[in-house]
């Protein structure tokens, strides 16, 4: 924490970008203000910071190189693939750069089934690619995005098929996974402006101390919207 808080102050791009540790890519009109939105504060309420694009996205910084820097300092990566999702050559890009990291990428098939990245000229993503020929794109290229999508394609994902409807137990599975995925002494996110955090993480601390070994227990008690969560996502990191 001390570390972050120095970055803070130092201000540098790298330096936020450096706390992004899922990173949401997506195809943003078919499911950004729906499932992407809500997955997005779903991460956040288990004490992720998850990268999203528009929301992420440094202001004065160029787009595109904060989105690389992003997907480099991600640990986890979600690729929502969604109907119309290989249209995008952002998403296919990205998707690129995701599966060649090394990194746990979650594949969740939105309206999609995992055969239809296997088989991209005669399944559902044929137009997309008949488009993205005749706009001049390089046989190279065209291969590297097949390949990225059969690759995800194997892996072991979430079909929203599967959930009859309920974004919310969707959200929840692919929420765990991506917990399951992260090193469990990761610090949680904290909220950047910290005004009189410190004193209280400090009494909370002591207390818990002055508690002794054995088991113990601290209450945090008030009115919502005080800062309870963030108190306790603190003094998590420091314990």
């Amino acid at each position: 924490m001390k570390r972050k808080r120095e970055q803070e102050r130092a201000g540098t791009s790298h330096a936020v970008l450096d706390d992004f540790d899922v990173f949401l890519n997506h195809r943003g009109p078919d499911a950004k203000a729906t499932f992407v939105a809500h997955l997005e504060e779903a991460l956040r309420c288990a004490g992720f910071r998850p990268f999203l694009d528009g929301r992420s996205l440094m202001k004065g910084n160029p787009a595109l190189q904060s989105i690389d820097q992003a997907l480099e300092v991600a640990k986890v990566h979600v690729a929502i693939v969604s109907k119309r999702y290989a249209e995008s050559k952002y998403c296919l890009t990205e998707l690129v750069a995701m599966m060649r990291s090394g990194k746990p990428v979650i594949p969740v098939f939105y309206g999609v089934e995992p055969v239809d990245l296997r088989w991209v000229e005669n399944g559902a993503f044929a137009k997309a690619f008949v488009k993205h020929k005749s706009r001049g794109r390089t046989q190279t290229k065209l291969q590297e995005w097949r390949d990225a999508l059969q690759a995800l394609s194997k892996i072991t994902g979430f079909r929203s098929a599967d959930y009859k409807r309920d974004e919310a137990l969707l959200k929840r599975d692919v929420v765990n996974e991506v917990s399951r995925l992260t090193p469990s002494n990761q610090p949680v996110d904290v909220e950047q402006f910290r005004v009189g955090l410190d004193g209280s993480v400090n009494r909370c601390i002591q207390m818990l101390e002055d508690m002794g070994a054995g088991p113990g227990m601290l209450g945090l008690v008030g009115m919502g919207g005080i800062g309870k969560t963030t108190l306790a996502r603190e003094i998590y990191n420091h314990l």
